[in-house]
Order: C-alpha cells, then sequence, then structure tokens
C-alpha cells in the first residue's frame, strides 16, 4: 500500500537540481514537504513549482549538514509533528568548472587536502549527521534515500585514470560504503525496520556537466531520477541501483 498522499517526506539538498526535481515529485503526489538546503530557493524556481504543484505544502529550511547542531536542532522540531516518513539525501555542489573541476586534482596534490575535506562533508559527514540526529524520527517502516553515483560501479576495465584521480569518486565511493554499514550493522535502524537505499545515476542532465571538456555518452533526465526515488520509498527490500539511459531506439 501507497504512504502518499499523507508521507511526510525530507528532501536534504532540496535547491540543487536533483533535489528540486525530488520536490517537485513529492509535491505532486500530495507529500508535505520539507526542503533543507544552505541558500534560498532561486525565484524561477520558486514560480515553476507554484505552476505545478501546491506548494503550501512546501517548506524552506536553511541548514547546514555538515554541521551536528544545525541537524539536531532541526530535529527536535519533529517532537511534535507527525513522524517522517522517508528521508531524501540528494546534497551536492556545483564548483566552478563542474565535473571537470572535480576530477581535475590527482589526490596526491597538495591542493587536494582541503577540496577533499569540503566533498566528504558534503558527501559523507552530512549524511552521517542527518542519520545521526533524525533516525528516531522516522516512521516504523520509512526510509532513507541517499542519491550517490554510479561513479563508485565502475571498474578499472570501464573507467578512466583520470576519473580514479579525483577527490569526487574518492568521497562517493565512502558514502557508498557508510550506507553499506547502516543496512548490515544499525540497530535503531533495523529495529524500527527503516530501509537505506541508495539511487547511483550514471550521469545526469544538470549543470554539473555543462560545458565540461569530459562528458558522458548520454544523461538521464532529472525527473527520471525523481520517478526513481519514489520508486525507492515504496520498495519493501533495499533498493540499490545504478540509473543507466536507456539505449537509443532503432527504428
Amino acid at each position: 500500500m501507497s504512504k502518499y498522499p499523507l508521507g511526510q517526506v525530507v528532501v536534504f539538498g532540496g535547491t540543487g537540481s536533483i533535489g528540486e526535481a525530488i520536490v517537485r515529485r513529492f509535491l505532486k503526489l500530495g507529500s508535505n514537504v520539507t526542503s533543507v538546503s544552505r541558500g534560498a530557493i532561486e525565484e524561477r524556481q520558486r514560480e515553476k513549482l507554484k505552476n505545478e504543484c501546491d506548494v503550501s505544502r512546501l517548506k524552506q529550511v536553511f541548514d547546514d549538514v555538515t554541521c551536528p547542531s544545525d541537524m539536531d536542532h532541526m530535529a527536535s522540531n519533529y517532537q511534535s509533528r507527525p513522524l517522517i516518513s522517508d528521508i531524501i539525501y540528494a546534497v551536492g555542489d556545483c564548483p566552478p568548472g563542474g565535473f571537470d573541476a572535480e576530477v581535475a586534482t590527482p589526490l596526491t596534490d597538495e591542493e587536494t587536502s582541503q577540496r577533499m575535506l569540503k566533498t566528504f562533508k558534503r558527501h559523507v559527514t552530512g549524511l552521517c549527521n542527518v542519520v545521526s540526529s533524525f533516525h528516531q524520527y522516522i516512521q516504523p517502516g520509512g526510509c532513507i534515500v541517499v542519491i550517490g553515483s554510479a561513479i563508485t560501479r565502475l571498474t578499472t576495465e570501464t573507467c578512466p585514470d583520470w576519473l580514479f584521480a579525483g577527490h569526487y569518486a574518492a568521497a562517493i565511493a565512502a558514502q557508498a560504503e557508510y550506507v553499506k554499514w547502516l543496512r548490515m550493522n544499525d540497530p535503531n535502524l533495523r529495529e524500527k525496520s527503516i530501509l537505506v537505499h541508495r539511487i547511483a545515476p550514471v550521469a545526469v542532465d544538470t549543470v554539473f556537466h555543462k560545458g565540461c571538456e569530459k562528458q558522458p555518452p548520454a544523461m538521464l533526465t532529472l525527473e527520471s531520477v525523481a520517478e526513481r526515488v519514489f520508486e525507492a520509498t515504496q520498495s519493501k527490500v533495499v533498493d540499490d541501483c545504478e540509473m543507466v539511459p536507456a539505449p537509443p531506439r532503432k527504428d
């Protein structure tokens, strides 16, 4: 039985390209959605949402997932609210230079340490803070959906050397391992039958790839990723999938 339209959904990274598409998808389902981000939603995004959804069920919160006290304070507000049905972790970043910039610096380069730290904070520390602060406010049978990347599924035979050298790939791999350990070993999640899903797109059509020299051969639409996230929230078993674009049709 579907949880919707009564779901209470919290989307971390809700003003990013993927996060915004997820927010829109759940609003259309009739969910009450809280979008958490470091910055305000842009006016063009807000107008688009208004034209397509009932934004009266959308709440925006400005907090930093890398700050434990921010997450603890936000989570404490759910002591007097309906429990959360789904947490979606779609936190990311689009630095100047996009994808090319994220994989340009070798892990052994002196410049890497600070960039590596920031990337790990977004993808690993932030997720850890969210799970630690919010797990007690997720309803039994609810779920956490983590937006990862299929970059961690590539092998030495299929992955170019320049991609392995980047700090982005290292951070995403660490996030994937953290998700595995949550599933296997966390008694707080097992006790409430909370599933931890991970959706790993190969490449999504966002500004992250716009103008970059290294372009993927094909990209997923934002809408397809948002729909796959919704499907994960309805699953009764762990959903850990690599999303790849459908091959071109042969007429």
